[in-house]
């Protein structure tokens, strides 16, 4: 039942986004809605008042022991920065003791870690699950 949420496109909300340095402090934390999609091929991150963030997928990795509560999936992509490069980026979506996260490290700043708590986290046709 779990691997079935590894197939489907997934959509997390969070109010909140905080900017952190490699050793975890939080250097920036910014009130804002943020709906995150992930799909097979595409992730796109919509920041309220802001350019959605599109990125293709380059790798998957899906486990989750209980869907959309406890597991993690990483997952490689490629964005395309405003300038017109190609920028790398790990995404994580991870599910652990009630909570769910996602972090983005990018390639070109590993100094930096961008964490969001989800709000909602479930299937994009589904109404999402807290």
């Amino acid at each position: 039942m779990a691997w079935a949420q590894c197939d489907r496109e997934v959509v997390l909300t969070s109010s909140k986004t905080e900017y952190q340095n490699a050793a975890g402090v939080v250097e920036r934390s910014v009130e804002e809605r943020c709906v995150i999609t992930v799909g097979k091929t595409g992730i796109s991150i919509a920041p309220a008042d802001h350019e959605p963030m599109l990125a293709t997928v380059v790798s998957t990795v899906c486990e989750w022991e209980e869907a959309f509560k406890t597991g993690r999936t990483t997952v490689q992509a490629t964005f395309q920065e405003r300038d017109g490069k190609a920028g790398d980026a790990t995404i994580t979506i991870e599910g652990k003791d009630g909570k769910i996260t996602c972090t983005m490290t990018q390639k070109s700043r590993p100094d930096r870690v961008i964490l969001v708590v989800a709000d909602t986290f479930g299937e994009k046709t589904a109404a999402p699950k807290r």
